[in-house]
């Protein structure tokens, strides 16, 4: 079985997003681009793993994990997802 993905683009709290559908076993690197990343699971269950925690996050429908800390987020579809990924805005630092 090979593992696939889709997206689409929306916005998602004023920022936009993506929404990705998941087939059971497909991983997901999540871009950053600045801003803190937030997955949100809108469906299945995801295991998101980040470069420097040692611990493994397992998100179910309705959760989600906000991702500030640089370095690499990937997310393993334990089984058919669906995951959102957008980003806030970098906060900037008073003058």
């Amino acid at each position: 079985m090979i593992a696939t993905a889709t997206a689409t683009m929306a916005v998602w709290g004023g920022r936009a997003s993506e929404t990705l559908d998941l087939s059971r076993d497909a991983t997901l690197r999540i871009p950053r681009r600045g801003g803190a990343a937030v997955i949100r699971v809108e469906r299945g269950v995801v295991l998101v793993t980040r470069a420097g925690d040692l611990e493994d996050h397992v998100l179910e429908r309705g959760m989600e994990l906000r991702v500030s800390e640089p370095g690499l987020v990937v997310a393993w579809a334990l089984e058919e997802s669906t995951v959102r990924v957008g980003e806030e805005a970098p906060r900037r630092r008073a003058a």
